[in-house]
């Protein structure tokens, strides 16, 4: 498991290589009878940025509100809120070894600021961040950073940022180890459903490894590589 949880936290936008009927997920979506609310997506005492309003809907959460808790916890009961609107999103989610933590609609408005789950909110490394697109325009993306990287720098010289827009009808795994933000400079909606997985579930740990081992693409710096670097003075090469 540890071999797993070590790959999967240094690569930025992991495609899980699983489809799905994007046009009924979002049929089901502008059928349902409430529409999207206002929330603050980090409202927690680690984020100091409370003004940063997007749009939600629960799918899943403690005591079944469909108002999103910004401050809700990674692990507790918690119960389907939507599933008599949008079965087949349900199926979805579950497909991949979700509902048993939080999921939700989220409409991304603007940007969220640069953040880590696990490094800042504590976030338990056998939990992952699973989206599933359903609107992105041409000119959003997600956007991920080496904490290293970011907690090191003076801002005065570029480093590397791991960008990609997220293709509807596949799903992600988005790094939540190292910094991530959500960019939208459309006038169009940016929307997904942000699912949390578990990896000690042995089926979602299969399918998470075996879509790990397939992986052929860029990888952020692994931390013993930074400090190797930056005891050998070559943090600018």
């Amino acid at each position: 498991m540890n071999i797993l949880k070590n790959k999967l936290k240094n690569i930025p936008h992991l495609p899980l290589n699983i489809t799905y009927d994007v046009n009924r997920l979002l049929q089901e979506f502008k059928d349902l009878p409430y529409p999207l609310m206002d929330y603050i997506p980090f409202k927690q005492s680690w984020y100091k940025n409370n003004q940063v309003n997007w749009k939600s809907l629960s799918l899943s959460s403690i005591g079944g509100k469909i108002l999103s808790n910004p401050e809700e916890p990674f692990n507790g009961y918690f119960e389907e809120t939507l599933k008599d609107y949008c079965p087949y999103t349900y199926e979805v989610i579950e497909s991949v070894g979700g509902g048993r933590l939080l999921a939700r609609y989220e409409e991304i408005v603007n940007s969220a600021g640069w953040h880590s789950h696990q490094m800042q909110a504590k976030q338990p490394d056998n939990i992952a961040i699973l989206q599933i697109p359903l609107l992105m325009p041409e000119d959003s993306k997600f956007s991920v950073v080496s904490y290293m990287d970011y907690r090191g720098s003076d801002f005065r010289k570029p480093f590397k940022v791991y960008e990609q827009r997220y293709e509807p009808g596949q799903m992600y795994i988005l790094n939540s180890y190292h910094y991530h933000n959500a960019f939208n400079y459309s006038s169009d909606p940016m929307i997904t459903i942000r699912v949390y997985i578990d990896l000690n579930d042995q089926n979602t740990k299969d399918m998470v490894e075996k879509a790990v081992n397939s992986y052929t693409g860029e990888v952020v710096e692994s931390y013993e590589n930074y400090m190797e670097r930056m005891e050998l003075g070559f943090l600018d090469n």
